[in-house]
């Protein structure tokens, strides 16, 4: 039984295909999840515009409760 061979040629084309095949799972699962994704963001910036309003008005507003008491 011989071994097989494998040229440099195999070695760089399989290393493409692995990349290749990995960014199409990839597309694949974001392209399935995009309604998801895209909530998350969403929310997201909803949550952190509420987070940095709400810092603001409350330290406004214990500045002020500072100043009176």
């Amino acid at each position: 039984m011989s071994t097989p061979t494998y040229t440099l040629a195999d070695i760089i084309q399989g290393g493409i295909n692995f990349f290749v095949n990995m960014f199409g799972e990839i597309m694949t699962v974001l392209q399935e999840n995009v309604s998801a994704i895209a909530t998350l963001v969403v929310l997201g910036g909803i949550a952190f515009a509420i987070w940095r309003w709400g810092r603001r008005l409350f330290s406004q507003l214990s500045g002020m409760l500072r100043a009176i008491f």
